[in-house]
Order: C-alpha cells, then structure tokens, then sequence
C-alpha cells in the first residue's frame, strides 16, 4: 500500500470501537490511523483528532466540512469519506474526532518510480474525468500534487485529501509554506476557480513526465504576482524526455500557464486534448 503503516506505543488501541492496526502518520494536526471494523474486518482509513487546543477544534470544523463534501461526490476517482464519528462532553462540546474513509489499496504517484510518457496520460486522464466531475460540483480541490494522487495496483487512480477543497469563488489565505503545484491564485490570495486545479494538474503531470518541478510562483517576488507574465525559460517535457509525445508535451505546458487565462478554460477541454492526443499516438 501507499501509505507507511508503523506500530507506536502511544497509539490507542481502539477509536471510536474500530480496532487500530496501525499509524499511518502521526502530526500535529491530528492521526492518520488504518482500522478495523469490528462487524466485517475491513480496513479502512481513520482521520483522528483529539480537542486540546482551540487548533484542535479547528482541525475537527475541518473534518466535519471534508465529511459533508462527500455527499457531492460522484466520480470513482474521488475517495470517498463514510462516516463522521463525535464524541461530546456534557460542557464544552467535541472532544474528539474521527473522519472514517476508504483505505486505498494503492501507491502515492510521488513513491512509484518514472512511469512511461503512456502510462503518465492514462493516469491523468482518469484523474482528469474525477477533477471534472468534483468542478461539476463547483467544488476546487486546490491542492492536487503527486501525493495526493493514487495508483491502484490494477491501474486505477485515486484523487485524495479534501481539507482544502473549497466552493469556486472562494478566497483563501495564501499557504504557508507554498509549494511546488500550488496554482497561481492561492499564491496571490486570488478567487479559487478550476483553472486553479489545472494548473496544478499540470504541474503533477510536468513532473511524471520528467521526474522535474516546474518553475512557480515561488519563483517571484510577491510584487510582481499581478503582472504575471508566462516568460518563465524552462523545458519542455519533451525537452526532457523524449520519449513524451510534442502534443501531450504541450498539453501539460497549457495547463501550467500563469495566467488564468492562458490556462484551459476547463477540465472537458483538456479531456478533448487528451483524446485528440491518443488518436494521433
């Protein structure tokens, strides 16, 4: 599986009744747990937060939202949440926290060595129709890069972590720290729209094809982000690996413009370019 499974002392042995097999990652906005539920064995996913601090109860607001996003989903490549789990005291509300959900039986895409320029595209592709879907919605994931996108072992990918996911049109505090595939708006405290996710999607693809990261914002001083200009110099995935199609080269490069509207317009339209590309490969 994808995710690094270790044993800890401190780690409580039941959570909400499902057994824990084991810590999945262990931060300071809460547990990532695999579990055991007691009626079928089956595996699943535990999101774990205990309330100890007023950081604590916002990590809770935030389990709570990604449950609710559930009810949206639509698409098979969105994992998927199943259960929201409260505990209350009588005086000062959730004590604790837990967001049950699938267990994907896969690998992070940034674990799995560099995949054929052929392999990269089905990948995207699916990712690509699950993205479309989740924009149907008006929801924005905002934070796709290489770990938050799964491969199954029977070739099927999985979009996961929807913390950040937010309404189109929303406007977020810039990340800190920003990273690689952030799209330009989050970095410039701009509204949250598709194109936002496509350039992150582009940016997840640019470095499957070449193993490289795209040149971003990081690159900038934060005065020039309102005259962003696509004048960045780096190569092309071609340029970098020849084995990857011009077309599918240019594609990912569309996709990771600065300005918005330099960028697709929408996920169909890089699905029409997907499919324009298989037929010419």
């Amino acid at each position: 599986m994808g995710y690094r499974m270790t044993l800890m002392s401190t780690a409580p042995k039941q959570v909400f009744g499902y057994e824990v097999v084991s810590v999945v990652q262990d931060g300071p906005k809460g547990r990532l747990l695999a579990v055991c539920e007691p009626n079928s064995a089956q595996l699943r996913l535990l999101k774990y937060v205990v309330r100890k601090t007023d950081a604590d109860l916002a990590s809770i607001d935030r389990l709570k939202a990604e449950f609710e996003l559930n009810k949206f989903f639509r698409s098979p490549v969105l994992r998927r949440s199943l259960d929201l789990k409260l505990n209350k005291k009588l005086i000062g509300g959730v004590s604790e926290a837990g967001l049950l959900m699938e267990l994907v039986d896969g690998e992070a895409l940034d674990s799995i060595p560099m995949m054929e320029p052929a392999k990269v595209m089905d990948v995207f592709m699916q990712l690509a129709k699950g993205i479309a879907s989740l924009h149907q919605t008006r929801l924005i994931h905002c934070d796709i890069n290489p770990h938050h996108i799964m491969v199954c072992s029977d070739g099927q990918v999985r979009l996961i972590d929807f913390s950040t996911t937010v309404k189109q049109g929303t406007l977020l505090p810039i990340p800190k720290p920003l990273h690689d595939f952030y799209g330009p708006e989050l970095a410039s405290n701009k509204p949250i729209v598709p194109q936002t996710d496509i350039y992150s999607f582009g940016a997840s693809m640019y470095w499957a094809l070449t193993g490289k990261r795209i040149p971003n914002l990081m690159d900038l001083h934060q005065g020039d982000w309102d005259r962003i200009q696509d004048d960045r110099e780096f190569p092309m995935p071609h340029d970098l690996n020849p084995a990857v199609p011009e077309p599918l080269s240019m594609l990912t490069i569309w996709c990771c413009r600065l300005a918005l509207g330099s960028r697709p317009a929408n996920m169909p339209t890089v699905l029409q370019r997907f499919e324009q590309i298989r037929q010419k490969i």
